[in-house]
């Protein structure tokens, strides 16, 4: 079997050594982070006209396994002293050629993507056009692992043949003017003959026949590896409305309320008087009660995705009304938030799987949570930060607090700049930071 070996560290390259979860079926998972190295690997594929890669349940079961053995070694050697290969055999993968490439330390799939696409040997597993499938992992770095984030990536070809292509979930889809194939999120599924089931996330260059700006129902043709299939989009019009695709806009932060109560705990001198106030009447944030704000309360994980989701809801032109039912009554800010990118499934889950964010949050959680809600576009620099005393920008949510301290939008805690990632956040502390987001106005320069 043909191996090719490359080896990512942190965000430094170094030389090669030789989406609630997303699943088109049960038994290919995968979370947002690795569905989108799969989609950008796809798109860096097809501009140079190489076939894509799917996905299959043992490839990314494999990739998964060692992406875990990353928080332990950062290697092309399994931490039993093993090739990284021969987690193959232990899933019973049948490859004639396979690569591995791992990363450590990127914030999101877009930037270990471009490391990856800038270093030659990276590259060049990336690129292959021998390789039919591959397998991606992904794992947030904890508090006692060296790295923010792990990733790798499994690659492999046989003699294999593909089947039965379809795209699901296509029947009677109706999406705004403007809308890219990309942002429909269509998954499409084939069957390999050494592999079995395949999936794959569909892009602009498998699709002929589509336009994104002609109102009215199109035939759209979409291909892979020699096989066809249709797909009927109406674009634009739902009765005789034309419904034109939202883009974020600032603007859309507006007072909602023409009132607000009177807190009995939150006096006029006080440094967050006018933050609490601004809160309430933007309807991003209310007391605990009509007459009490409880600024010295502590905010939770669940209630700092609840601010984040109404930031991104009304941002794109939403209310911000995230309902409140469900499982938890933050249930539905939580899959908002993963469906939104802001945060992904696994990174505040327990051991069983499921969201644990009724506890504090920690600065450096509030900081990572409120700073995805909104686009890096708009948080630009205002102020030139090199240093933060007691954070390195390539800590765990490094990046997200510097860009917050750059924009204005977070301050220190005392007169050294001190961030103090670890202790909690105060409610009053959270009023500020939610209103200097959303208005710049009222950033630090």
């Amino acid at each position: 079997m043909k191996r090719a070996l490359s080896l990512v560290l942190c965000l430094l390259l170094l030389l090669p050594a030789a989406l609630p979860t997303h699943a088109a079926n049960e038994s290919i998972a995968c979370n947002t982070q690795e569905w989108a190295v799969l989609k950008l690997v796809n798109i860096e594929r097809m501009r140079r006209n190489i076939a894509p890669l799917t996905m299959t349940v043992s490839v990314q079961q494999a990739a998964q396994k060692r992406c875990e053995e990353l928080l332990i070694l950062v290697a092309h050697k399994r931490p039993n002293g093993k090739d990284c290969f021969t987690v193959l055999d232990d899933y019973r993968i049948d490859a004639q050629v396979a690569g591995e490439n791992v990363a450590a330390g990127q914030r999101d799939a877009e930037q270990v993507v471009n490391a990856w696409m800038n270093s030659s040997g990276h590259r060049e597993n990336i690129l292959n056009g021998d390789f039919v499938h591959m397998g991606t992992g992904y794992l947030p770095g904890t508090l006692s692992t060296e790295y923010i984030s792990y990733w790798s990536q499994l690659f492999v070809t046989a003699e294999c043949t593909q089947r039965d292509f379809r795209v699901l979930n296509a029947e009677n889809l109706v999406v705004p003017l403007g809308t890219s194939i990309e942002d429909m999120n269509l998954t499409a599924e084939v069957t390999c003959s050494v592999h079995g089931l395949s999936i794959l996330p569909v892009i602009t260059k498998m699709c002929i026949g589509y336009n994104p700006d002609q109102p009215g129902t199109q035939t759209v043709q979409v291909s892979y590896r020699g096989q066809y299939t249709n797909i009927k989009v109406t674009v634009g019009e739902i009765g005789d409305e034309i419904i034109r695709k939202a883009d974020g806009n600032m603007g859309n932060f507006t007072p909602v309320l023409n009132y607000y109560y009177l807190y009995a705990d939150v006096s006029e001198n006080a440094w967050y008087y006018d933050d609490v106030y601004l809160a309430e009447i933007y309807d991003l944030m209310r007391g605990v009660s009509n007459v009490r704000f409880n600024q010295e309360g502590t905010l939770t994980v669940a209630q700092a995705l609840m601010m984040a989701a109404r930031v991104r809801s009304i941002y794109m032109g939403g209310t911000g009304k995230i309902g409140q039912d469900g499982e938890r009554w933050y249930t539905k800010a939580y899959v908002y938030c993963v469906e939104q990118g802001i945060i992904n499934e696994w990174e505040f889950a327990g051991a069983d799987g499921k969201p644990k964010v009724e506890r504090a949050a920690t600065r450096a959680e509030m900081a990572y949570i409120l700073g995805k809600s909104l686009p890096e576009k708009e948080l630009m620099q205002i102020r030139q930060v090199d240093r933060i005393p007691d954070i390195r920008e390539t800590d765990r949510y490094g990046h997200e607090i510097y860009a917050l301290y750059r924009a204005g939008v977070l301050r220190g805690k005392d007169g050294t700049g001190r961030f103090g990632a670890e202790d909690a956040v105060l409610r009053a502390e959270a009023a500020a930071i939610l209103i200097r987001l959303v208005l710049p106005a009222r950033r630090d320069g």
